[in-house]
Order: structure tokens, then C-alpha cells, then sequence
């Protein structure tokens, strides 16, 4: 009887030990080692040291079933070593702990030469309700010789995992509206990156109050084009001086408010 308890109460602490979220080995080579330096989703924005290996952050935010999300994601890169990053955002939606299920990796992009990516995702109706992970990730990329990203790195990479992960908790819950009328049909700017002007272009589909600005990865705004002012339905485009901002090199933020409903976009300012 003593020996059915003692193997009982072994198999809980092993199976305790297993339900939970891998944490993979990412390799800090020295201070040119990439890292992320800004992510945000939604309204949910988060800057960061670069050289942070893998870090549960502790930090959370909400999601609802059935809403689209915005995410962008800035991180640096060592060009000497590799030129091109790989980025990945999972996210556990039927929390079993396991991050690549079908659907569950929301962001994908491979072979980027720039330090910044933004993309979109929806939350499907089938998603558990209830507090699940988020990981982010950005690793230099198989055009390198290295393995492609997977959340666990398992198998290892041969050549080690130089980047960064971040993991969030996210709350999601409620049954959301499945589709929602969006306010834009456009939202575009050119060039990218920017030495001088940035041509900044959207597309409403009713009349809406707009709020046009330019924000670094902490947020701070430096530059504000547009305040609470109301717009009439159709294209509409902006000249932004940027050579006359006194910005310096590196990733910023255009933020579109459209009656309340915030759309961001990273670009890069490449000064000479």
C-alpha cells in the first residue's frame, strides 16, 4: 500500500512538472546579440532591453473572441553576423501548453532585412476561455544556416538560438461580435524607410473623428498632425516632414484614432 502511495505521489510531481510551458535555451553571444526592443497588441504596448535571452515578462492583457488585433513587433539585428531575422508570435488557444497547434501561430515572418514587422490576427470563437500564452519570438533566420523558429527549440538548433523570446499572459473571453464594420478601408505610407517625407495615405468608410500621430517605442509622440478632427468618408492623404522632426535613426510609430479605434504602424527613420 505504502509503495501504490509513494508511485501515486511521484506521478503527480511528474506530471505536475510536465504541465507547463517549455522554456527554451536562447543564446546571449554578446552585446550585439538581436533583441526585441517594443511589442504591442491592441492597445497593449511593452519596451524592453534587448538582451533579455527568454523572459516571461509577467504581464498580461485581454483578448476577445471573434475581434481582430493589431500587433507590431520591433527588435534589433547583428548585420555582421546575419542580415535577415525570422519573427513568430504563438498563441495557446486551447491552453494544453503545446504552441504550434493548428492555427495557434497567429504571426509568421522569415527572412526579414528590416527591424520592425506589424500584422494582424482574429480571435476564433472556438478559443478556451480563460488566462493561456502568448510567445513572441525573433531568431536569425535559416538563410543563415539556421534551423527554422519553433516555440521550444526541440530539436536544438545546431547553431543555438540567437535572439529573443517574451512571453505574456492573455486573458481571453467573452463571445465577441464575429464581424464588426471597420472604419478603414486603407492604411499605407511610403517610403520605408524615411530620410526626408513620409506620404501617409487611409481610407475612410463613413465620416469619423481622426487622430493622426507619431509615437516612439515608448510611446512618447513626437509629432501630431491631426487632433480629434472629423473627416469625411473617402481617401484622404498627409505629407509628414520628417527631416524636420530632428528624430533620430531607429523604429517609430504612425498612429491612426479613428473614432476611438487605434491603428498603428512601425517605420523606420534612416537619417544620413
Amino acid at each position: 500500500m505504502k509503495k501504490n502511495i509513494l508511485f501515486l505521489g511521484t506521478l503527480f510531481l511528474f506530471l505536475s512538472a510536465q504541465a507547463q510551458y517549455c522554456i527554451p535555451s536562447v543564446v546571449d553571444y554578446g552585446a550585439n546579440t538581436p533583441g526585441i526592443t517594443f511589442f504591442s497588441c491592441g492597445t497593449f504596448m511593452h519596451s524592453s532591453p534587448t538582451l533579455e535571452n527568454y523572459i516571461n515578462t509577467g504581464l498580461s492583457f485581454s483578448l476577445q473572441k471573434g475581434q481582430s488585433y493589431s500587433i507590431s513587433i520591433s527588435y534589433t539585428k547583428d548585420a555582421l553576423e546575419c542580415n535577415e531575422m525570422s519573427v513568430r508570435v504563438w498563441l495557446d488557444y486551447n491552453q494544453n501548453e503545446v504552441l504550434d497547434d493548428a492555427l495557434e501561430t497567429i504571426l509568421q515572418f522569415d527572412n526579414q532585412t528590416q527591424v520592425a514587422v506589424q500584422g494582424t490576427f482574429t480571435v476564433p470563437q472556438s478559443a478556451a476561455d480563460g488566462t493561456t500564452r502568448m510567445r513572441i519570438a525573433v531568431k536569425m533566420t535559416t538563410g543563415c544556416g539556421y534551423l527554422p523558429m519553433e516555440p521550444c527549440n526541440n530539436p536544438p538548433d545546431p547553431l543555438e538560438w540567437h535572439g529573443e523570446i517574451e512571453d505574456y499572459d492573455v486573458n481571453i473571453g467573452g463571445v465577441g461580435i464575429e464581424s464588426t464594420q471597420p472604419l478603414v478601408a486603407d492604411f499605407s505610407f511610403q517610403p520605408n524607410p524615411v530620410a526626408d517625407e513620409l506620404q501617409v495615405s487611409y481610407s475612410l468608410l463613413t465620416e469619423a473623428n481622426i487622430s493622426l500621430s507619431i509615437c516612439d517605442i515608448t510611446g512618447k509622440q513626437f509629432f501630431i498632425l491631426a487632433n480629434e478632427q472629423n473627416m469625411s468618408a473617402g481617401n484622404h492623404s498627409f505629407q509628414l516632414p520628417i527631416n524636420d522632426m530632428n528624430l533620430c535613426s531607429g523604429v517609430y510609430f504612425i498612429q491612426l484614432n479613428v473614432n476611438g479605434a487605434v491603428l498603428q504602424k512601425p517605420f523606420v527613420v534612416s537619417m544620413q
